[in-house]
């Protein structure tokens, strides 16, 4: 899709910001090259992720100091595993301001449960009738494995850290990025791990 990643990476640099920082090159370029291949939606049939809201959605939330402080360190890869969030916007946003606001300690967590500790201590574990139609019902609603890591996953990409999902025998987890490497969070090690 490298003609469609040029068009998005050309319209970027005309109508954002960013020209202006080699960080916002570095994302303006990671959005052009994830996004190149339409995104749906979570659980949408015809809504896909826009380049250029994705775009500005992150570079607006970096401006303002929202996002984890290693996200300005991202190569341009790690930037893809956060720009592919199949999150609206506006989930994204909200995510930041729930998890500020309603757990506060997930926070400051100095280890691979920063953010993502969501998951163990508020979506519950168990079968659900269907399948959520949002982060918000995955959070009220609760949910097996899928459903789980999916939030996991949510909560990390809201606050810019890089994710991507795991499948592991009969079971779904998360691999997520950290300052020491990838771990995988709510599963078995690495190894036990593919995509």
């Amino acid at each position: 899709k490298y003609g469609a990643a040029l068009e998005i990476w050309t319209t970027l640099q005309q109508h954002s910001n960013a020209s202006t920082h080699p960080f916002l090159q570095c994302l303006a370029l990671a959005t052009a090259l994830e996004l190149a291949d339409p995104l749906l939606e979570f659980h949408q049939e015809d809504i896909f992720i826009d380049p250029m809201q994705r775009y500005l959605h992150y570079e607006q939330a970096w401006l303002f100091g929202e996002l984890d402080p290693a996200f300005e360190t991202l190569s341009v890869w790690e930037l893809r595993c956060v720009i592919n969030s199949a999150a609206p916007n506006d989930q994204l946003a909200w995510g930041r301001e729930m998890l500020c606001n309603y757990r506060p300690d997930h926070m400051l967590l100095e280890d691979k449960w920063r953010y993502c500790r969501i998951v163990r201590t508020d979506v519950f574990y168990r079968s659900l009738p269907s399948p959520p139609k949002d982060f918000k019902q995955i959070l009220s609603g609760g949910g097996e494995c899928g459903p789980r890591a999916q939030m996991a996953r949510f909560a990390c990409k809201a606050f810019g850290i890089p994710t991507w999902g795991v499948r592991q025998p009969k079971h779904a987890a998360i691999a997520r990025w950290t300052e020491k490497g990838w771990v995988i969070c709510l599963g078995y090690e690495m190894k036990d791990s593919y995509w």
